[in-house]
Parts: structure tokens; sequence; C-alpha cells
């Protein structure tokens, strides 16, 4: 037996020194839990990845309407954005669940308004999707030119990243929040060097000034022309859901979400006050809207200026353009294809939390046998988001109309939030908000947020403007509105339910509470908890006679645990039933093993987690645990990963002594 860590000497066979047991009144013991992993860190990955990663198209697509106002635009929709901030803010800590402006308008509504926002939520998602695919696409261009030029490759090169990306969903590969902080970090530092060396060498203000003309021109719209150039400036900031769907992953949410929700807010807000200003310094806006409409940040980079030093010792030279055009290639192509991920487990998550809660038919929320990962949600998304890439097949400027119907989408679920925000503070006035949003008005006797009324009327009268004008995005919008409710109706309908009112969820069914007798010593012990994870019936047989004479010997108390693997196209929370009742019959196993042949009893887990390790280290700290018992030597597969991998993290990462049985591959 392997040890890490200070321990008793002993001989390699367990001797049974003084045995004794000390039987405590039955308890309950709550067998299944969730592991809340993310922290302010996390969250904010995963915010401004969302958010930011849409500088890399969104520049484009509001310069082709604002012109040389592209920084006016976009300042006066961040403004408009705050607001909404502030009420996602609110909902979040005060609704931690997966859902976003659905959940607000659940509670706030009744299920028709919940399924409204969420249907408008996942029209979004899946524009993410098809939108952040070809982008990948416009930017991988600096490599092959067609990728860019040429409408037919770039439309089934989007395509294709939305078929690879359905295939790793369906099979369920890992996407871990480190790397999305990794790559959140690379991606701001090279917007900020960006920045700093555009600011340096190609701010141009009197070059700026000279687009300005209030009367419209080829380079200033005319007002009615801005007006608009604002309400489709909003593609630039969605992103905030993103945030919301990870509410029951969350460390407490309440505190956590509402702080990187604003610290996305603010960095996103910096980035884009600067970059525009430094993108029409560099180019004309004729030039960002035919040759860079694609591809705006590498344009920025394309013409950034050398960097050269002379001094009589020596002299400096670097083209910055030659670094920074193929570095921004890779990274915007990464950055883009990691949010076109993120927008299809996000569809996913959303359409099983929907399916839960009977909005949707159940078939979406049905879960693959091998895989564990809702495969049928994810091929359709999937599907859609392809057939959204059809109009690049005829014409350029693809990224407009998926611009135009983002907006509708969003806008659509934004004032839906905001309603629910101001409807909660009427209803539930006294309900616990970890986080308010502040300038509150009292309106018979009601405090109401002033930034949730703005907001509403903000978006509101955006989604308004995107209704009246854009034809691509009123019909596709309203059809893809029209045939959910539809079919939200006569499903509500065959399922003997209420349309309006909120029906009873899909629950994981609770365990019978298990009665234990528990080991103790009224003298403190070296080692007074032992943790054992099992990963199935044959490690059971093996790992728990061993962990009851140490048990025995040390008169500890003895945890098993067996942790359910959830992928990430699921929500935290989903109810894998072959899965858990898979491990409740392991950890029947190892009561069964402990009762019969040593007369033991013991306190059994199980967890539902994204990964093993992490899974172990924590519940070894909540249970006060002073040694974990592992066994290695087989692969554990748990989703991707395998149990020896696990235990490497666990050896890194826990707190206490780890020892480790080395067993045989074929036992």
């Amino acid at each position: 037996m392997q040890r890490s860590g200070e321990q008793p000497a002993q001989s390699d066979k367990v001797e049974v020194v003084r045995p004794h047991r000390v039987v405590q009144p039955p308890r309950p013991q709550i067998l299944r839990g969730l592991r809340r992993a993310l922290g302010t860190g996390g969250l904010y990955a995963i915010g401004y990845g969302n958010v930011g990663s849409s500088i890399y198209y969104a520049l484009g697509i509001t310069a082709f309407y604002a012109l040389g106002a592209t920084p006016i635009a976009l300042a006066i929709a961040g403004a408009l954005f705050i607001f909404t901030a502030a009420t996602y803010a609110e909902g979040a800590a005060m609704i931690p669940e997966a859902g976003g402006s659905s959940a607000f308008a659940r509670r706030a509504f009744n299920d028709l308004v919940s399924f409204i926002a969420g249907w408008a939520l996942i029209l979004n998602y899946l524009v993410t999707t098809s939108i952040s695919a070809i982008t990948v696409v416009f930017y991988l261009g600096y490599f092959w030119d067609p990728f860019k030029t040429n409408n037919v490759i770039s439309a089934l090169g989007g395509m294709v990243v939305i078929f690879v990306l359905m295939m790793l969903n369906v099979i369920g590969v890992r996407e871990t929040s480190r790397v999305n902080i990794v790559f959140c970090v690379i991606d701001l530092l090279t917007q900020a060097l960006l920045i700093v060396v555009g600011m340096f060498t190609l701010f141009n203000l009197p070059r700026l000034l000279g687009y300005v003309d209030w009367g419209g021109s080829a380079t200033w719209p005319t007002t009615p022309g801005l007006i608009y150039s604002v309400s489709i400036a909003m593609v630039a900031y969605f992103g905030l859901e993103s945030v919301c769907q990870m509410a029951e992953e969350t460390k407490e949410p309440g505190k956590t979400m509402p702080r990187a929700l604003l610290l996305s807010v603010v960095t996103v807000l910096v980035m884009y006050a600067f970059i525009p200003l430094v993108a029409l310094s560099a180019m004309t806006p004729e030039q960002l809207n035919t040759e860079w409409h694609e591809d705006p940040i590498a344009g920025i980079a394309h013409y950034l200026k050398p960097l050269q030093v002379e001094r009589p010792t020596f002299s400096l030279f670097l083209s910055m353009r030659d670094f920074m055009r193929p570095w921004v290639a890779v990274l915007a192509a990464t950055i883009l294809l990691i949010a076109a991920n993120a927008g299809l487990l996000a569809a996913s998550r959303l359409s099983f939390s929907m399916a839960q809660h009977r909005q949707i038919p159940a078939i979406f929320g049905r879960v693959h046998r091998v895989f564990r990962t809702p495969h049928i949600a994810i091929i359709s998304f999937a599907a859609i988001a392809s057939v959204l890439l059809v109009p690049g097949f005829f014409g350029s400027y693809v990224l407009l109309k998926l611009g135009e119907l983002y907006t509708f989408g969003a806008m659509l679920a934004f004032s839906l939030a905001h309603a629910s925000i101001i409807t909660l503070r009427v209803k539930e006035p006294d309900a616990e908000r970890p986080w308010r949003a502040g300038l509150n008005v009292h309106i018979r006797g009601y405090r109401i947020s002033v930034t949730a009324i703005i907001g509403l009327a903000s978006t509101l009268t955006v989604f308004l403007v995107i209704l009246w004008t854009r034809d691509f995005a009123r019909w596709v919008g309203l059809g893809w509105i029209a045939v959910g409710i539809v079919t939200y109706y006569l499903y509500r309908r065959a399922s003997g339910l209420d349309p309006i009112r909120v029906a009873p969820t899909r629950t994981m069914p609770q365990p019978k509470p298990t009665r234990m007798r528990i080991p103790r010593e009224a003298v403190a012990r070296a080692i007074e908890s032992i943790l054992v994870p099992v990963q199935d019936a044959e490690d059971a047989e093996v790992s728990i006679p061993i962990a009851c004479r140490l048990a025995r010997a040390y008169r500890a108390e003895l945890h098993v645990l067996h942790v359910v693997i959830v992928p990430r196209s699921l929500p935290l929370d989903t109810a894998l039933e072959e899965q858990l009742q898979e491990g409740e019959s392991i950890l029947t196993t190892a009561e069964n093993i402990a009762e019969e042949k040593f007369d033991m009893t013991m306190r059994t887990h199980l967890l539902q987690a994204r990964a093993a390790g992490a899974a172990i280290v924590e519940l070894a700290a909540d249970a006060n645990a002073d040694v974990i018992l592992m066994a290695t030597g087989r692969p554990y597969v748990a989703g991707e990963r395998v149990f020896e991998e696990t235990a490497e993290y666990v050896f890194k990462q826990a707190s206490c002594q780890v020892w480790t049985m080395r067993l045989s591959p074929h036992r």
C-alpha cells in the first residue's frame, strides 16, 4: 500500500487493534448532492469570453451602419447595457438557477412568458453559434484567402465548424473553467496590446473629427441611421445570459454572480471605448465596411506601424503587423470557437431545463445512454445553426443578417428580464435579494428599480426598431417565436397541462433516508475519518474490506463516495437516472460488504459533479477526512478522464493524507 503523508508504522496486513464500536441513534443521511465549483474568476472568464468575443465581428456589423460614428453608437449601446447588467445581477442573485430571463419570467409571471423568454434565448444561442462559427473561417482567411473571399467556402467552413462542435458535444468532450480563464487572459492581453500600440502609433483625432457630418455623408450616418446603428450595436453586448446559465455550478451565487457580471461589464466597456477609435484611425469607414468587414480586428493588426528604435550602439526594428496578423487570426479563431461551442452548450442546457419544466417535449431532455449528453437537443440545434448560414451561400454580408436576428432575440429576452425584475419588486417585495440594483423609486409603497425601468424602455425600443425596419430579423424571428408557441401549446394540451400556469417539474427522485450506526471513540485519534471513493461494485469488493479494517484499526468513521460525472452540455442538476441508480446500487453493495463481513456501518455519498477529483477533494474537506483511500491500477472511465488522472489531482489538491491501493488491471 502506498501512502502520502505521515502514518503509523504497521505491517502489510492490517491488524485489528482493540475493536470497539459505539452505536449512535439512527439519523437520515443525505446521499445526493451537487458540487458547486465556479468562483468569481471562472464566471468572469465565461462572461467576458462570451461578451468580449463579440468584438471580433460586432465592430464590423456596427460600422456598416454607424460609419464614422461607430464609437458613439457603441458607447450609447454600452450605457444601455449597464442597466441590463444591473437587472441580471439582481435576478441571478435572487434566483440562482440556470435559465436567466426564462427563470426570472417563470417566477414573476407564468410558464408561457417564461417559455417565450427561453425560446428567444435559444434563438440567440443558435445565432451565437452560427455567427461565431463563420467568423472563425473569416479570420482563418489570413492563411488561405478563399476562406474570406469565397462565399460558398466561407459558409461551408462555418457549417463544418458547427458539425465538429456537434460531434464533440454529443460525445461529451470536456471544457474546464481553467481553460476559459487562460484564454480569457490571453484575449484580454491581446486586445489591451492592440489598444496601447494602436493609441500610440495609429490614433488620429483630426481624422476621426473629419468623419463628422451631421447631415449624413459617406463617412457619417444620418440621424435616423445613427439611431438604428445604436440598436444594431447591441449585438456587441449579448452574453450576460451565459453567466446566468452557470448558476447551479457557482459558489455563493448571491455574491459571486453580481460581482462577475459587473466586472465583465466594466472590462467590456473599456475595450469598446478604445478599439473603435483605433480601428477608425487606422482605416476609413469605407475600408472597414468592405475589406475588413468580416474580420475587423485583423484590420487593426494589418495597419499597425512597426516599432523602430535607433541608438548609437544598436537599432531595433519590429514589424508589428507581421507578428500580430497571424497571432490575431489564431487567437480570434480560438476565442470564437469557444464562443460557438458555448452557444451550443447553452442551448442544450436551457432546452434541458425547459424540458424539465415541461415547456418543450421531453425528447429534448433525453440523455444518450453511453455519452450521457442531450444528444437529440445538440443535433437538432446544430442543424438549425447550420441552416442559419444558408444565406451566406448567396451573397456577402451574412454577418449583417445574423446580427439583426441576434439583436431581435436578445432584446426580447432582455425586455422580459427587466419586466420580470420590476414585477418581482411588487409581487415579492420582501423576498431575499442578496444584491439589489440601486436607484430605486417608491411607487404605491413599492421600491421599483429605476435601472430596470430605463432598461425595459431602451431594450423594448430597440426590439421594436428591429421589428419595424429589418425584414430578415422580423420574419425569421417572429416565425421562430410562432413555431415555438404553437409547439408549446400543443405539447401542454397533449400532456394535460395548463398552458399558462407553472407546471410541476420533472424532479430528481430523492433516495430513502439511510439508518446508520457510526463508529466513534471519545478519545481523539490521529485518524478519525476515512473517505473511500469507489467506481463500481468490483471496486467496492476490493476497497471496502481494506477500508473497514483500517476504520477498525483506527476506530475511524468511514465515508464511501461515488461520483456521477455530468457533461457540460447538461445542467449540473440533471437527473441522470440510470447513472444515479447504478451509483445507489454500488453504495448498497459497499454497505452490505461492511455489514455482513465486518458488522460495520458507513456514511455513503452520491455526488454529481463535472470532475471526480474535485468532488473527492471537496467532500474530504466537508467530512473532515484524515485519509482518502483510493484504488489505482486500472482505467476509471468518468467522462473522458481516467482514474489515474483523478488520483493525481487528489494527491496534489487534498489537504489530508492520501493512501492508494495498487490493483491488478485484470482483477
